[in-house]
C-alpha cells in the first residue's frame, strides 16, 4: 500500500471516527439539531456567510424546541431561564474566545471583546464615568445639532414652488437605512469623539461604514472557526471584507491618534476625551495608546450601527402599520407645541406610546439578533435543569427569544400596545414580556450605552413625527400586506453582528401647524 493511500486511509478513518464521537458519543450528543451542525462547525459558518444567523436560529428553535445544538461544542437556550443563567452577574461563564480574534487586528481587548472578568469591571467603571451627566450635556448638543441638519436636508427635497413656499408635495423616495446610518455616524462623531463626519452632506468618510460592515462580517465568518484565520484563508476567499476590516481598523487608529492631539473645549466633553482621562488617572498620567485605539473602534461600531438599524426599523414599522402611525401621531403633535420642546425632560419621557413603538420595534427587528457566545467556566452550568460541562460554548438567541410564542402573545404582530399597561395584557403578562426583552443584552455584559440610545432614538422619531407627514414609496411593493412587507424585509436582512435591512423607502411632506 502506497504512502498516498496510507494518508488518506487514515485521514477518512480519523473523520469517521471524529463524525461518529460528535453524533453519539459527545456530551452535547442527547440534544437535537442539524445533523451537519453536530458533526462541524461549518454549519454555523455557512450561515455567518450567508448572513442570516439571526432567522436561522428562529427556525432551529421552531423545529427542534428549547435547547438546539449547532456546533460540535455549541448549545443555543431559547428561554429567559437561559438569559439569566448564561447572562447574569451570577452566571458562571465568560466570553468565549471568538471574542479575542478581534484583538488580532485591533491589537488590544476593547470593553465588549475582553474575556477576563476582572478586567471588564475596571473598563466599565471607567465608561460609566465618561458617560456622565457632562457627556450627556455633549450628546444632547450634538443629537440637537445633527438632527437640525438632518431635517434641512430632508426639507430640501421637498418640492417649493419658485416663492419658496412648499406646495404640500411630497420628498422623492429616501431610503432611510442610508438616512439613519449617516444621521447615527455623525451624532457618535460628535459626541464620543468632538469630530465633525458630516456624513449627511459630503462624502468623505462614507466608505467608514461599508468597512465597519465589511469587517465585523469577515470577522463574523471566520471567527467561528479560528484555524481558518491561521490558515489566512481571507486573503483567498474575503479579500473585499479584509480590505474592509484594514480600513476600520486603520480608520479606528488614526482618529484616535488625532483626538489624543486634540485639546479644544468641544472634545474636552467627548466621551474620548473623559474615558482618556479615566485610563490617565489609573496611569499615573500616562494613557494606554493600545487600549485607547480599541476603544475608538468599539466606539466606532456600537456609536452609530445599532441605533440607525434602530432608527430605519423603528420607521419601516410605522409606515407598514398605518393605526400605530395615526395613534403616534396624536401623541407626538398634542404633547409638544412646537418642535423645540422636543428634547430630553418630562415631556419626552412623557410619551409612553413612543416608547412602546420603539420597544415593539427592537423586539421584533432586533439590531443584535444573534447568539451572543459565552464559555462555561469550571464547574459546569445548569439551564432549565440541563447540566452544560465546562468548555461548552453557550448562548440565547434574541432574535428567536423576542419572536417566541411562549412569551409574546401574536409574536409575529407589530403591537406597540403589549408594553401599555391596561391595553390588554395583564400584569403577568407584562412581566413575562420585559424578561425575555433583550435587545441591549442584560446582566454585566449588558450596553452601557442603554440610555443614549433611547434618548437619541426618542428624539429623533417625535421631531420626525411632529413636524412631518410620512408614507412607504410606491417601491415598497404596495400590493403587498403588512405582514408581507415584514416578512420581506427579514428575510432580507443581513445579520453581521448587527442585523441590518435596506430601507424603508419613504416619503416626507412637511405637515400643517
Amino acid at each position: 500500500m502506497s504512502i498516498p493511500t496510507i494518508c488518506a486511509l487514515s485521514i477518512f478513518i480519523y473523520i469517521l471516527l471524529l463524525v461518529t464521537y460528535r453524533l453519539y458519543f459527545h456530551p452535547l450528543a442527547k440534544y437535537p439539531g442539524p445533523v451537519f451542525a453536530r458533526m462541524t462547525d461549518w454549519y454555523i459558518v455557512y450561515h455567518s456567510w450567508l448572513a442570516n444567523r439571526h432567522t436561522n436560529f428562529h427556525l432551529l428553535h421552531q423545529k427542534y424546541g428549547e435547547v438546539v445544538r449547532f456546533g460540535p461544542n455549541r448549545i443555543s437556550v431559547n428561554s429567559i431561564e437561559g438569559l439569566k443563567a448564561i447572562y447574569g452577574s451570577k452566571a458562571n461563564t465568560q466570553k468565549s474566545s471568538t471574542y479575542s480574534l478581534v484583538n488580532k487586528y485591533v491589537g488590544y481587548p476593547s470593553i465588549e471583546t475582553v474575556i477576563n472578568k476582572e478586567e471588564h469591571v475596571r473598563k466599565r467603571r471607567n465608561f460609566q464615568r465618561a458617560l456622565s451627566d457632562r457627556a450627556l450635556r455633549t450628546m444632547e448638543l450634538a443629537l440637537s445639532d445633527k438632527l437640525r441638519l438632518f431635517c434641512k436636508l430632508l426639507d430640501a427635497s421637498i418640492v417649493q414652488d419658485r416663492n419658496g413656499i412648499r406646495n404640500d408635495a411630497w420628498s422623492d423616495a429616501k431610503d432611510m437605512a442610508e438616512w439613519s446610518g449617516n444621521l447615527a455616524f455623525d451624532i457618535m462623531g460628535d459626541f464620543f469623539f468632538g469630530r465633525s463626519f458630516n456624513v449627511l452632506e459630503k462624502v468623505d468618510h462614507r466608505y467608514i461604514p461599508k468597512a465597519i460592515s465589511d469587517g465585523t462580517r469577515l470577522l463574523y465568518i471566520v471567527g467561528n472557526m479560528p484555524f481558518l484565520l491561521k490558515l489566512q484563508v481571507e486573503k483567498i476567499f474575503f479579500p473585499g471584507l479584509l480590505r474592509g476590516l484594514y480600513e476600520y481598523s486603520g480608520y479606528s487608529k488614526n482618529l484616535a491618534m488625532s483626538c489624543l492631539k486634540g485639546h479644544s473645549e468641544k472634545e474636552t466633553s467627548s466621551v474620548f476625551q473623559l474615558l482618556l482621562r479615566e485610563t490617565e488617572v489609573e496611569n499615573k498620567g500616562l494613557a494606554c495608546l493600545p487600549e485607547i485605539i480599541s476603544e475608538s473602534s468599539l466606539l466606532l461600531l456600537a456609536g452609530f450601527d445599532t441605533t440607525g438599524a434602530a432608527l430605519s426599523n423603528t420607521l419601516f414599522h410605522l409606515v407598514n402599520n398605518p393605526p400605530t402611525y395615526t395613534r403616534l401621531c396624536s401623541e407626538i403633535r398634542s404633547t409638544f407645541s412646537n418642535e423645540e420642546e422636543i428634547k430630553n425632560g418630562k415631556l419626552l419621557t412623557s410619551c409612553l406610546y413612543l416608547r412602546a413603538c420603539i420597544d415593539e420595534s427592537m423586539r421584533l427587528s432586533p439590531p443584535v439578533g444573534t447568539v451572543l457566545p459565552r464559555e462555561i467556566l469550571p464547574g459546569g452550568l445548569i439551564v432549565s435543569n440541563h447540566y452544560f460541562a465546562p468548555g461548552i460554548e453557550i448562548g440565547v438567541p434574541i432574535y428567536a427569544l423576542h419572536h417566541s410564542e411562549r412569551y409574546f402573545t401574536n409574536a409575529e404582530d407589530y403591537k406597540p400596545e403589549r408594553w401599555m399597561a391596561g391595553e390588554g395584557t395583564s400584569n403577568e403578562e407584562q412581566a413575562l414580556q420585559k424578561a425575555a426583552f433583550s435587545p441591549f443584552s442584560v446582566g454585566p455584559r449588558g450596553c452601557g450605552g442603554k440610555n443614549m440610545a433611547y434618548l437619541e432614538l426618542t428624539t429623533v422619531i417625535a421631531k420626525l413625527v411632529w413636524r412631518y407627514d410620512f408614507r412607504f414609496s410606491d417601491r415598497m411593493d404596495a400590493a403587498l400586506s403588512a405582514r408581507q412587507k415584514q416578512n420581506k424585509r427579514d428575510e432580507n436582512s443581513i445579520d453581521r453582528v448587527i442585523a441590518k435591512s435596506p430601507g424603508p423607502f419613504v416619503e416626507f411632506r412637511l405637515r400643517d401647524v
